[in-house]
């Protein structure tokens, strides 16, 4: 394959894609890709009850009900003053630990600049989204 600036690159499709590994660089890519999948799937040495009892415990997070309308999220976003509820926080910390986890994945969505364009595409619109969308864009 050649891209735009006339540089050539070789394109390997494998119809049954194996793990191991004939050279000490294949042996190399193999491990971090695998590495990389795991880290940002959320694959770790801790017991995650533990930790978000104490996390509940430092933060002092209220039981579950969603801080505002998704309406009012996609109109207003978040400002940075919302009481946001235990379960949003969670989602929202994960959201972050995964972003810390992606090594060299990328993330293409959500985006702040895109979770609202994209969110006619999916079937059934989700406050999750939205406020993910809202935290996102209030980052940049």
């Amino acid at each position: 394959m050649i891209d735009s600036n006339m540089k050539p690159w070789v394109l390997e499709v494998n119809v049954l894609p194996s793990l191991s590994s004939s050279s000490p660089f294949d042996k190399r890519i193999k491990t971090m890709l695998v590495c990389d999948a795991l880290t940002c799937v959320g694959l770790r040495g801790y017991d995650k009850t533990k930790f978000h009892a104490q996390t509940t415990d430092v933060l002092g997070l209220a039981p579950f009900t969603p801080s505002m309308s998704h309406t009012d999220l996609k109109e207003k976003g978040l400002a940075g003053n919302e009481k946001l509820s235990k379960d949003e926080l969670e989602m929202l910390m994960d959201l972050d630990e995964e972003y810390l986890r992606k090594g060299q994945f990328e993330r293409i969505f959500p985006l702040g600049n895109n979770a609202a364009f994209y969110e006619q595409f999916f079937e059934n619109k989700r406050y999750q989204n939205a406020l993910v969308g809202a935290y996102l864009q209030a980052e940049q």
